[in-house]
């Protein structure tokens, strides 16, 4: 980019162009006139045919675009209907799972109703055949009775002529005693039968005697009174005895005699009788009650028929509801199980459908319609040909007109050439500038890898005929066009001067829209990264420069997080800034760079910002000191790359006018009159200072959308990690007898920043910061450069990463020499072994010392006959992860980190923690934290500013990019911070140093066996099990006592895991799980350990799978017995029942002798696949009857 005046370079060449242009004529007016038309005339030509030629290309666009949504159209009609059929083939599918679940209920339905149909007509059956016995019994016993009536009433009428036998009768007979009652109805009836032949049978007896039924014909009273009306006649009617011949005595004697003759015959018939009737009466008594006994029999008889019919039918009834209840709980769970399956395939279905359409959706987004390239590349191929022609005509034209005014020109170029040529290439510079930012307003920029920050927030126009008296219009004479020449104001940095608005009252608007357009333009044209702002607002209260607020959403440091207000917050911002200003005075300019503009020039990619402090309606809000920083700014903050754009409200009183002097002499100052503004150092005429006509604030909050965005990573400096490495001849040549050292990035311009251990109270290291300030690429800096620094004899490292992650796998994937532990994504009981185990290390070392009578490090390396000893560095990423239960992993690793804190600086052991924040580290104690002297504090919160330096040093909380940390060598103490940039080390850079490291140990025969290496998440290599590569190295003889199958990696420093197996019960092994891979790795890995351990005449394998052929799994199971000496059987060579016969076999015989002759390793893999070696009782359950 050309360069820009600043705004106070173009009011100083302002007034060396004035004095010298009143000396000058302008005798190309006219001529300048003309060729101003006719390159106007050539510029409307060629503008219309742009505009035809555009039209024609948005033709062709647009129907291509119709095109394009036409089959986009298609495309999602297509996948609609798509998506319809599975949804009906899913409904389809349910609808047949709810019908086939429907049918086992109506068959088990119907099945129910017929069999309850046959059990009705069963039970209505048994009902009809107890009816019909009981009603043949019921005439039968009818028949009886009616026997037993008929001989009831000819006994009657027998014995009716007595009346005791009457009486008898009536009152009826007592059974006879020795009756027996049968509670059969049938057995009564035939003795009902029997009874009443023997009452028919002496009945007629009866019958026959005379004597005894005379009476039953004529009554005795009836014969009685008869005799005595006819004495009685006699006796009272003489004339009758005289009429029969007799006399009356006589008459009477004979009716007296044939009185007593009746009652004579009456008593013999009733004493031969008697005993008849008596019999009579007592066997009519006992039919009478053998009928009631059989009424009674027969009536319990049918009862209990018809209970043990309505019984029977019953049962069949809970039998056949359990079994509907059965089938309809068998047909739901059906239906429930194929639904469960449909609903997955369903949702694969309709997934895979997204996923097709998404992908057809961006085949046909990323594809081009032919219209669209061909209207564009004609458009562009005729306004190429236009523009052509264009500069060709204004060339003709112009040459025409330099020939004419050639004589002018050679005066004016010989005497103001330079003043002019610098205005003038200001003046393009900055007309590019803001078609930048026009552009910027409509289609976005390119944001600028380097360039000076500039901001345009006014011009002056030149009135050449007031400021002087003849002015050139031409433009090849230095001079823009028409009568006016305007001239930029520009803000620019770093030379720039700081900007002074002054007004009657709070600022207006044409001041806040200048403030904030230039706040804009100095973002657009610097470098993303480079510019923090200060906004304070006391009036206001933000909402003069609200819209910067967007910038805060994508990177709050822009804008130094909000607005502020409050005289207190003003006064903060003002100490934040003079304190910056300190730091860069005392730490990169001192006395070697006049400017941070030279500074940032030496310092390349770890530049300074710049900041500018923008300020509203000041002086409000600013108390005395808030005066005093500003005063200092004002004077001093330019060579500190510190700039005002600063409004002042005149009518507010101040107490400092020396504040006002220097702000008016240091800054470019405008202040404001009736009809305008002016500029205020300078009383020119024909000078007008205008403002810039640009688009209103409001309607650019997608530009500083684009802005944000831009600058979102704009904070990353990366500096090269190889400007801190050795050079090839000087790899493992450092020596860490006397201290550890190591550099981890630049301080400064050019200096180097080094961590330094092992030295005085600088023994161990805390490092904070929060997540992406580049605490992991600093950690990989500390590793990897000490690794090229110094040999493994040198240092040796503990390697512990808590993040769920894998930062530190590069180092146990090339086997770092250096490193004896590398836990990726650990859990905090491995952490804890590793704390163990470095305890372990330094009670060794004592003993070590104590043995050679030496107190440090340095003395013991420099004792006779001494192993190497390096120094230890335990580095701990996210340490406080031990501590975030209270259990005992904190308790004891907060006790073993104490102690190695504080014992381990005498036996070169150094710890390194590192932590996104410290606010859950509180289960460490103080103590320990107070025992690590070197901290380094990268981007963090002012919470944990305090807690990583002390109370009174919260410089960590100005830290604004990643990478950029403090050094802190005092304990956190403000003295001792030391800011710096860490190198940058991205993965395929440090997997390239990583590789160099291993060539420097295979060159020098380094003796390592590589690192304990623990990954929580990833599965266990069995080339790493020293055990069993050991045991595959010899030949085995004899029985062992215990064999072991290797199953995996411990989860701490230990051997291998893995299950015995001895001679004794329940030495079995049973693996469950749903990773099918890793079980079936575990199997493998357990075959081959078992092989490895016994010989081939000692040991037998039966190995049950069911691998379909040319499966991986299937051929890696094959290679495996292939390789075996052993003897290995599977189904490939017997059945399974032959199998299991003959282990049976052999477990009998062991049984039988007590003898063990050999080992036999019963291998089953998919247990659940082999149904035969289920117990027959198992029941199993699947979605159908098939499976």
């Amino acid at each position: 980019m050309a360069k820009i005046l600043t705004a106070g370079q173009s009011i100083s060449t302002l007034e060396k162009l004035r004095q010298t242009m009143e000396e000058l004529g302008g005798r190309e007016k006219a001529l300048i006139a003309s060729r101003d038309r006719e390159l106007k005339s050539i510029q409307q030509k060629y503008a219309l045919e742009n505009a035809r030629f555009k039209r024609q290309a948005e033709a062709e666009t647009q129907k291509a675009m119709e095109a394009l949504n036409e089959e986009r159209i298609r495309l999602e009609s297509h996948f609609a209907l798509r998506k319809v059929r599975i949804d009906h083939a899913y409904e389809n599918a349910q609808k047949a799972l709810n019908e086939a679940a429907e049918q086992t209920r109506s068959q088990q339905k119907y099945e129910n109703q017929k069999e309850l149909l046959q059990a009705n007509r069963a039970h209505d059956a048994d009902l009809q055949s107890v009816d019909h016995v009981r009603k043949s019994f019921s005439a039968e016993l009818s028949n009886e009775t009616q026997r037993l009536e008929n001989s009831g009433g000819l006994g009657w009428r027998v014995f009716k002529g007595y009346g005791n036998f009457r009486r008898w009768l009536r009152d009826g007979g007592q059974p006879s005693p020795g009756e027996v009652s049968f509670q059969d109805e049938n057995a009564l009836l035939e003795s009902l039968k029997s009874q009443l032949t023997e009452l028919e049978s002496s009945l007629s007896f009866s019958v026959h005697n005379a004597l005894a039924r005379l009476f039953s014909f004529v009554s005795i009273w009836l014969i009685l009174c008869c005799l005595g009306i006819g004495g009685a006649i006699v006796f009272l009617m003489p004339q009758v005895s005289d009429a029969i011949g007799a006399t009356q005595n006589r008459i009477l004697i004979g009716f007296g005699g044939m009185g007593g003759l009746v009652m004579i015959v009456y008593a013999m018939g009733y004493i031969l009788a008697r005993g008849a009737a008596r019999s009579f009466v007592n066997s009519f008594a006992n039919c009478t009650g053998l009928i009631e006994q059989c009424q009674l029999a027969a009536n319990r008889s049918r009862e209990d028929a018809t209970a043990s019919a309505r019984e029977v039918l019953q049962t069949i009834e809970s039998r056949l509801e359990a079994a509907w209840l059965d089938a309809d709980v068998s047909a739901t769970e059906q239906c429930e199980r194929g639904l469960n399956k449909l609903l997955p395939q369903r949702n694969r279905l309709m997934a895979r459908h997204e996923s097709m359409l998404a992908t057809a959706l961006k085949r046909l987004s990323e594809s081009r319609p032919s219209g669209l390239d061909n209207g564009n590349f004609a458009f562009h191929e005729k306004d190429e040909k236009g523009e052509t022609d264009q500069q060709a005509l204004q060339t003709e034209v112009i040459r025409r007109f330099d020939q004419e005014i050639g004589d002018v020109c050679s005066d004016w170029n010989r005497l103001i050439p330079a003043w002019c040529s610098d205005l003038n290439t200001s003046r393009e510079a900055v007309r590019q500038m803001e078609q930048t930012w026009n552009t910027a307003s409509t289609q976005g920029w390119e944001v600028p890898l380097s360039g000076e920050p500039a901001g345009c927030f006014a011009q002056i126009t030149i009135d050449w005929k007031e400021f002087a008296p003849s002015v050139p219009t031409d433009s090849s004479m230095h001079l823009p066009k028409g009568a006016c020449l305007q001239v930029p104001m520009v803000f620019k940095m770093p030379l720039g001067e700081s900007v002074l608005f002054e007004s009657e009252g709070p600022a207006p608007e044409q001041i806040i829209e200048a403030i904030n357009h230039t706040a804009l333009e100095l973002l657009l044209t610097a470098p993303a990264g480079r510019m923090r702002f200060t906004l304070i607002d006391p009036v206001g209260l933000g909402k003069n420069f609200a819209g910067l607020m967007h910038l805060a959403d994508y990177d709050d440091q822009l804008i130094n997080r909000r607005i502020w207000t409050q005289p207190n917050q003003i006064e903060q911002c003002l100490f934040d800034l003079t304190e910056h200003m300190e730091k860069v005075t005392q730490m990169y300019l001192r006395n070697e760079y006049d400017t941070l503009g030279e500074y940032n020039q030496v310092a390349g990619n770890i530049a300074e910002k710049y900041h500018v402090l923008v300020v509203s309606d000041f002086p409000t809000g600013f108390s005395e000191s808030a005066l005093r920083r500003l005063h200092n700014i004002a004077v001093s903050g330019a060579r500190c790359g510190v700039f005002l754009l600063l409004h002042r409200d005149r009518r507010q009183a101040m107490s400092e006018d020396a504040v006002v002097h220097d702000l008016r002499e240091h800054c470019v100052w405008i202040q404001s009159q009736k009809n305008g503004y002016r500029l205020g150092a300078h009383a020119w005429t024909g000078v007008h200072l205008n403002w810039i006509d640009r688009v209103k604030l409001q309607d650019t909050v997608h530009l500083i959308h684009q802005i944000g965005q831009a600058n979102v990573d704009s904070n990353r400096v990366q500096v090269p990690f190889s400007q801190i490495t050795p050079k090839p001849d000087a790899c493992w040549t450092q020596d860490t007898s006397a201290s550890l050292k190591v550099p981890i990035g630049r301080t400064g311009a050019s200096k180097l920043q080094y961590l330094t251990l092992g030295k005085g109270t600088q023994q161990h290291a805390l490092i904070a910061g929060k997540t992406g300030s580049g605490k992991s690429t600093l950690f990989h800096v500390i590793v990897s450069n000490l690794a090229l620094w110094c040999s493994p004899d040198q240092v040796e490292f503990y390697l512990i990463d808590f993040k769920k992650g894998v930062e530190f796998k590069c180092y146990a994937a090339h086997k770092m020499p250096h490193a004896r532990v590398v836990a990726i994504e650990s859990d905090r009981e491995f952490g804890l072994s590793v704390l163990e185990r470095v305890d372990q290390e330094l009670r060794r070392r004592g003993d070590l010392f104590r043995e050679k009578g030496v107190q440090d490090l340095a003395r013991y390396r420099s004792a006779e006959d001494t192993q190497p000893l390096p120094r230890t560095l335990l580095m701990i990423d996210e340490f406080q992860e031990y501590f975030v239960e209270d259990d005992h992993v904190a308790q004891n690793a907060a006790v073993l980190l104490d102690r190695i804190v504080r014992q381990g600086r005498a036996f070169g052991i150094h710890v390194i923690l590192g932590s996104q924040t410290l606010g859950g580290a509180y289960t460490l104690a103080r103590t320990t934290f107070a025992q690590m002297a070197v901290r380094i504090a990268l981007q963090c919160d002012e919470a944990d500013s305090y807690l990583i330096m002390d109370e009174n040093n919260a410089a960590p909380r100005l830290l604004s990019r990643p990478g950029e940390g403090i050094y802190n060598n005092r304990n956190g103490a403000v003295e001792g911070n030391s800011p710096f940039q860490t190198v940058w080390l991205n993965d395929d850079e440090r997997d390239t140093y990583l590789q160099q490291v291993s060539t420097l140990a295979q060159n020098h025969a380094s003796k390592e066996t590589g690192p304990v290496v623990f990954e929580g998440n990833a599965p266990a290599d069995i080339r790493d099990n020293h055990e069993l590569v050991a045991a595959l190295g010899i030949e085995p003889s004899g029985d062992p006592e215990e064999t072991c199958a290797w199953l995996g990696a411990p989860n701490s420093i230990k051997g291998p895991t893995g299950a015995a197996f001895g001679v004794q019960s329940s030495s079995n092994l049973l693996i469950i799980g749903q990773n099918e891979e890793m079980a079936f790795s575990m199997i493998i890995s357990s075959l081959i350990s078992l092989a490895a351990q016994q010989s081939s005449d000692r040991a037998e394998f039966i190995v049950l799978d069911a691998f379909p052929d040319h499966s991986a799994k299937r051929e890696m199971m094959d290679q495996v017995i292939a390789m075996l000496p052993h003897r290995v059987r599977s189904l490939k060579h017997e059945r399974l029942e032959d199998i299991m016969e003959r282990l049976e076999t052999h477990m009998d015989r062991r049984a039988e002798h007590g003898a063990v002759h050999g080992e036999i390793y019963f291998i089953v893999i998919g247990l659940q696949l082999f149904k035969k070696l289920r117990p027959e009782d198992e029941f199993s359950f699947s979605a159908n009857e098939e499976e």
